[in-house]
């Protein structure tokens, strides 16, 4: 799902990402699967791609929370090194 991770980082900002958990656990976070048009229409897209044949709503929920975790790490870095200067 290479094509996942491409399209969001393309779409949308680390900080945006870092704000977000998926599935809404966190209290200090906002719930990315509340967003169902913006799932729906990244699946669909994803969908008519024909390298991305295996694009699946499960796919996207095992994907999405390593995505957001990684963003949120990316975020966290910068902070850090931005901190250490």
């Amino acid at each position: 799902m290479d094509t996942l991770k491409q399209s969001t980082r393309f779409l949308f900002e680390d900080e945006l990402l870092a704000s977000h958990c998926y599935k809404g656990r966190s209290e200090k976070k906002i719930a990315f699967v509340q967003y169902s048009g913006i799932i729906k229409v990244l699946l669909d897209v994803l969908q008519l791609n024909p390298r991305c044949h295996d694009a699946t709503k499960s796919a996207m929920d095992k994907l999405f929370p390593e995505l957001l975790k990684k963003a949120n790490d990316r975020v966290y870095q910068r902070k850090y090194a931005i901190n250490s200067r």
